[in-house]
Order: structure tokens, then sequence, then C-alpha cells
């Protein structure tokens, strides 16, 4: 008997995940390990939103929501999106809320990819755009960025890569690994490449809140010309701190929605409704929480960001948004792999290694500055004095 479908067999397993698994294995052994490798916040979803949870499961909110996700939040979402994008979205046609931001990723996948199709995917990327593409029998196409340019891509090196199979291009900012936010010049470039070519654009902005630099975010969705080509996703883990919650969704024009409606329709059927009225609470309650969060990532950004250049042979680009560094770890001699598991063996820090996140971004590592920062301070410490090590050798 087969074993797994076929359009599966170039699908990788997580390789984040599996450092998880081994930094705890190390610490059941006893190990001391400061865990740097998730992209998840250390701080408990703010009190508000558990409130107007709870309040909905006392209300008895727990049958089946609507497919697309409640009226209520859909209309908050659509207002959101509007005040804080210039995105302009029909509540009723245009917005699915989903099982968290990665869920929404397959719907655009599912709902748009043919076999053959090629994604051009900006990297280092997220892991999940490489393999979603593959599920679907489409083909990814690297788009290189470099840390010289601050891992910003170079809209020409899109235009470069086109071919007649081309469908899709994926863009990710702010970034994750590299904390890259792309300039709203950037991304208008990129428009006048979709719309020449006829292009989809599928936009993954869930670290949008988390950002350092005075303009903001800027949503490729609000260009002229781009609001029926552009797919965006968004969700409610990293800005308010609702990892576990699995709430997210996607926005788009009513005919590039129907066929991700469809997919959404037979996979999860909804999302759990009583969670939805914690997402309409985040989106109208007090904002405050979201500055405190950020504020704390800039001074933990800043804490990393300087300690890494203290380390000799380590460079780093400053991250502009997201909670991730992305050193480059070349001058040692060790692949990214190898640095990692030496760092983790022997220092007790878990990093991933920037393979992971695509060839390109071999030579590096991503460190998550969602952690405390005498975590952070502790772990840069221990990494100092591991490579000083490795350098006297």
């Amino acid at each position: 008997m087969d074993i797994g479908a076929s359009r599966l067999a170039n699908v990788e397993l997580g390789q984040i995940r599996a450092v998880a698994e081994k930094a705890r294995n190390l610490e059941k052994q006893g190990k001391s390990v400061i865990h740097l490798e998730m992209g998840e916040p250390d701080f408990s979803t703010p009190k508000h939103i558990v409130q107007a949870t709870q309040q909905a499961l006392e209300r008895g909110e727990v049958h089946y929501a609507p497919t697309r996700g409640l009226l209520q939040l859909r209309e908050d979402i659509s207002r959101k999106l509007k005040d804080d994008n210039n995105i302009n979205s029909d509540p009723e046609t245009d917005i699915i809320v989903t099982a968290g931001a990665s869920q929404a990723l397959l719907l655009a996948f599912l709902g748009h990819c043919n076999p053959g199709d090629e994604v051009l995917i900006i990297e280092p990327a997220y892991i999940f755009y490489r393999q979603l593409a593959r599920m679907t029998g489409a083909v990814p196409i690297t788009i290189p960025t470099s840390q010289e340019n601050n891992w910003v891509v170079d809209p020409n090196e899109i235009e470069k890569a086109l071919t007649p199979h081309t469908k899709m291009i994926l863009i990710n900012s702010p970034n994750n690994p590299t904390g890259a936010v792309y300039p709203k010049e950037v991304q208008e470039r990129i428009a006048e490449i979709a719309i020449q070519h006829d292009l989809l654009v599928v936009s993954d902005e869930i670290y949008e809140k988390i950002i350092y630099q005075e303009k903001g975010h800027f949503s490729i969705a609000s260009i002229p010309g781009m609001e029926k080509r552009t797919i965006t996703i968004n969700g409610y883990s990293k800005a308010y701190a609702m990892t576990g919650w699995r709430l997210g969704y996607i926005v788009s024009s009513n005919d590039l929605m129907i066929p991700m409606l469809k997919v959404q329709q037979y996979s999860v059927t909804c999302i759990p409704t009583f969670t939805q009225f914690g997402a309409s609470e985040a989106i109208n309650g007090d904002q405050q929480c979201i500055n405190d969060m950020v504020d704390a990532y800039r001074r933990r950004r800043d804490i990393v960001h300087k300690g890494l250049l203290s380390i000799d042979e380590i460079t780093c680009a400053l991250p502009e948004g997201a909670f991730y560094a992305f050193p480059n770890i070349t001058k040692f001699g060790l692949t990214s792999k190898e640095f990692a598991e030496k760092v983790l063996n022997e220092a007790g820090v878990a990093l991933v290694p920037g393979s992971v996140f695509s060839d390109v971004g071999e030579g590096f590592v991503r460190l998550s500055f969602a952690a405390s920062e005498k975590a952070l301070m502790e772990a840069i410490e221990r990494m100092k004095i591991c490579l000083e090590n490795l350098v006297r050798k």
C-alpha cells in the first residue's frame, strides 16, 4: 500500500519545531536552555480580550458561526482595514475569519494555485510559503534579498524572475525572519509589476503592529489597481499575544474570495464562535496593550542588536519590525545548522538556522527577541563565551 499523497512528497516537516523539541529534550536532561527559537510573544493575552471571550462563553456563544465568520467581527475588521490600512472591503463578501494567519495562507494557495504555477517568494522567508506552494503542486521561485540592502527586496529581481508561468508574488512586511520593512515606494513598484503582468499578490501582514520606524506599516492593497488582485493576510497572534487562539483573517475582492471560501467550507467549516467575540474586543478595545508590547520589543531589539555586534565576527542588520534578529555568522566557518547546534549544545541558547528559511538564509541564524530582557542579556553572554572559544581554536 502506498503511504501518503504524491503531492506531499516534497513537502518538509517544520524544522523550527524540531529545534524547539531538541531544546526541550536537553532541558529534560537537566541543561539550562534559553528559548529564542520560537516566534511567540512571551506576553499573556490582554485581560479585556480574555474577559470578552469568557462573557461570550457564559452567554452560550458556542454554536456554529457563519463560514466567513461572525458578521459583527467582519464589520470590525472592515473598519480596521479602512482606518489602519486604507483598504476598502465589504464585510459581507470580502473577509473570511480563519484559524490563524497560517490557515489563511493555506486558503490563498489552495484557492488560487494550479500545478505548475510559479509563486515568487521573497527570501529568506517564513517556511510555510515554500511548503504550501509545493503542497498545491505550484513551483516556488526564490527572489533573493541581502543583508547589504537591509533585506528589502529589489523589485528588479522580481521582474527578472517572471515567466509565462508566474501566477503569484508573495510579500511579507514586516518580515520573518529578517525584521525588514518594505518601504511604500518598493511596494508601489511591485504593484506596477503585478498590474502590468496580471499577477496576484499575497501580502502577509501579521507583524504590521510590531514596527519601530516612524513611517509605520504600508499595505500594498491600498494602491489603486491592486484591490482586485491582492490577498491580504493578517491576524491576532503577534499584535495581541494570541498565538494559541488561532485567529486570523483573509481579505480580498469577492471574485478572489469564492475559491477560498470553498476551501474554508470543506475544511474547518467555521472558526470557534466565542473566540471571535474576543477578536472583536481586540479591535475595539484599548490599544495601549500593543503600544506597551512594542515598546518592550524595541528595548529588547536594541539589547540584542548591540549585544550581537559586541561579539567578534558577527554582523547584523537592525530589525525595523517583527521581533527577530538575523545575524551573519559566516566568519565562524560553520554552516548555519552547525552554528545553531553548537550554540544550543554548548551555550544552551536555542536559535534557528538561517538555512531553514531558504538557501538565501545560509550563513545566518534567526534569534527571536520575544523573551525577557534578562533572558536576552544572559543569552548574549552565553553566546559570547561559546563563540570566543571557537575563535581561539
